[in-house]
């Protein structure tokens, strides 16, 4: 063997070495860092219903543990409890950290039937109303005519009576009325009290109205809120006597004060205070005997006959001498140069003062 050869073998001997030491070298670095931190769960068996804390072993107790459930439709946890919602199996997953060190263990749970728990998770009684229309709008608002539930058993059911139906785990309002519905499974009931009403009907009403004599308001017919289904009724009464009423139309007859009932479905959901008042201004028409300038009636003898355009009112007459008119067409002064008469409107609360002169 030459001397060349020898060392092209030499170079190769040194070279196949170091790459068994670099490997070497890898592999330590890339070998996880063996670690004593463990944990383990004990298998959990639950009943539906049931709430039970989990037990498990970390072999280092200042480790951090933490749970999860990889199927909550089955069991949840709760405050670390394990509260089981329906039979079937779930996965429980426990990790224990220590600084960089983990471990992690999975177990099994096992959700059974509770012989002594409910056959649904219906309350003992719900409320129904009966909508044919709107439904997305009703529920909205809170309203339903439909109640899902979850079942934890086979079961079988009885109705006693007609306002609701049964399908597929929804119950749905069929008709105004009370049905008990009863669960039964081997032994076990239990016992839902079903009450199907009606939505209750309203109308926008004002709190006041103020009319002028003759003048008119009509109550809005409209009903709310929209899935309102039932039959709707509104009838007006008055309180005193200043209103005309035809059907929802009140028109101030005379002025004063009046409060409107309103009914609906004979029920009173309202009473409303109406004021009416005079609006047009109060005139006094007088013969061709006596003038009215710049608040003076100007009289030509000692007889002064005039009328007044407010109709429905009794309006009472004083002068400076005291005497009182009840009769305002004519009014007799005798031996006067000058006085003073007052025309005064109790139910317009009008007092209209005037200085009378002879000519």
């Amino acid at each position: 063997m030459t001397r060349k050869l020898k060392v092209v073998i030499s170079i190769s001997a040194v070279m196949a070495i170091m790459c068994c030491v670099i490997a070497i070298i890898c592999v330590m670095v890339t070998k996880p860092k063996a670690t004593d931190l463990s944990i383990a769960v004990d298998e959990i068996s639950i009943q539906v219903d049931e709430v039970k804390p989990i037990t498990y072993k970390c072999s280092d107790e200042e480790a951090t543990v933490t749970f999860v459930i990889e199927n909550e439709d089955i069991a949840i946890l709760q405050d670390g409890y394990i509260y089981a919602k329906q039979v079937g199996t779930a996965t429980l997953r426990a990790t224990a950290t220590r600084g960089e060190d983990r471990a992690i263990t999975t177990t099994k749970i096992s959700v059974l039937e509770n012989p002594d728990g409910p056959i649904t998770d219906l309350p003992s009684k719900i409320t129904l109303y009966l909508l044919d229309k709107e439904i997305d709008k009703a529920r909205e608002d809170g309203i339903d005519n439909q109640k899902s539930f979850q079942s934890y058993k086979d079961y079988s059911l009885t109705l006693e009576g007609s306002s609701v139906k049964v399908s597929k785990n929804i119950i749905t309002a069929s008709k105004i009325g009370t049905t008990i519905i009863t669960f039964t499974l081997q032994t076990q009931k239990q016992t839902v009290e079903v009450e199907v009403l009606s939505v209750s009907p309203n109308i926008e009403l004002p709190n006041e109205i103020c009319l002028s004599q003759n003048q008119s308001f009509t109550i809005d017919k409209t009903i709310t809120p929209v899935y309102y289904t039932g039959q709707a009724e509104i009838e007006l009464k008055e309180e005193g006597n200043n209103l005309s009423i035809n059907n929802l139309t009140i028109t101030g007859k005379q002025s004063g004060t009046s409060r409107l009932l309103v009914y609906l479905n004979d029920e009173l959901i309202k009473e409303i205070e109406v004021e009416i008042e005079y609006e047009q201004e109060i005139k006094l028409i007088f013969n061709s005997n006596a003038e009215l300038k710049n608040g003076t009636i100007y009289v030509k003898d000692d007889l002064l006959i005039f009328e007044t355009n407010v109709k429905n009112e009794e309006p009472k007459l004083f002068t400076s001498e005291g005497k009182i008119y009840k009769e305002l067409t004519m009014i007799v002064l005798e031996d006067f140069t000058n006085a003073t008469i007052t025309i005064i409107y109790p139910n317009l609360n009008v007092y209209l003062s005037y200085s009378v002169v002879k000519v």
